[in-house]
């Protein structure tokens, strides 16, 4: 059992109202979304969480725009520094 990770499987996040309110256009529910699906899964999500994070950078949420730059600088392999710089 100590080798089990718990945590939140994707399939329960995608159905979850947290995904309903982030696809209804709710910006604190898609950056919320996009921290769940880069922290909370194992392995995360980072694809997804990126498309979140950027549906709420363009609506102006400084915390998304900051995950982004931080995701697409850091996180993805390799980099994309140049749309990490916009």
């Amino acid at each position: 059992m100590g080798d089990e990770i718990s945590g939140p499987s994707y399939a329960a996040v995608a159905s979850s109202p947290l995904a309903q309110a982030a696809e209804d256009g709710n910006i604190e529910a898609q950056y919320a979304l996009g921290l769940v699906l880069t922290t909370e899964l194992h392995p995360p999500e980072l694809g997804t969480a990126r498309i979140w994070w950027t549906r709420a950078a363009k609506a102006g949420h400084p915390g998304a725009q900051y995950g982004l730059g931080v995701l697409l600088a850091t996180r993805l392999d390799p980099p994309e520094l140049t749309e990490a710089r916009v």
